[in-house]
């Protein structure tokens, strides 16, 4: 369309004229196009994990066994209603210059606990029988802190020992 035939037509009011565009998206062609764009896996996990082991912004100190472990209060009772409770209701225990001790756990029991915490993976144990004792005892320390995804990885992993070694039932309870 040319400019006098615009100017004169009624398309044109008040020097301003709408354009209409209907655009078709091909859906086989829309696919191919997706599969171009990467969405990269998330490394919140990593995140974490990188604040545990700096330790930067730990508002909370644990001694276990002798050994002292800092770490976050919110992160904690994000992920457990014991920790919850324990940091922030009224089972309240310390304040953040205070020191909790846990004294019925091995230190690398609650190593492998915090990390599992923070990254939501669990710990990678190499061994035979040492391994299944580490992962009885976590399964122990995952029941007391209500971790359910931990409890399930740690039945998991007993119930494979024992399979492996012949057991049919692995459980003595």
């Amino acid at each position: 369309m040319e400019k006098k035939e615009l100017e004169s037509s009624e398309y044109l009011k008040d020097d301003s004229f709408t354009i209409r565009c209907d655009v078709i998206v091909d859906i086989q062609n829309a696919a191919a196009l997706a599969a171009f764009v990467v969405v990269s896996p998330s490394d919140m996990h990593r995140h974490f994990t990188d604040l545990l082991v700096s330790g930067q912004g730990a508002d909370v100190m644990f001694d276990v066994g002798g050994k002292m472990f800092a770490a976050h209060r919110c992160v904690l009772a994000a992920r457990s209603t014991v920790f919850k409770a324990e940091l922030f209701g009224p089972m309240k225990e310390g304040t953040a210059t205070s020191i909790i001790q846990i004294s019925d756990m091995e230190p690398g029991t609650f190593d492998a606990m915090l990390r599992f915490i923070y990254s939501d993976s669990p710990p990678e144990m190499e061994g035979d029988e040492d391994v299944n004792v580490m992962w009885q005892s976590l399964l122990v320390a995952a029941n007391r802190y209500d971790l359910q995804r931990l409890v399930m990885i740690c039945e998991k992993a007993v119930w494979l020992h024992h399979r492996s070694h012949g057991d049919d039932y692995p459980c003595s309870c």
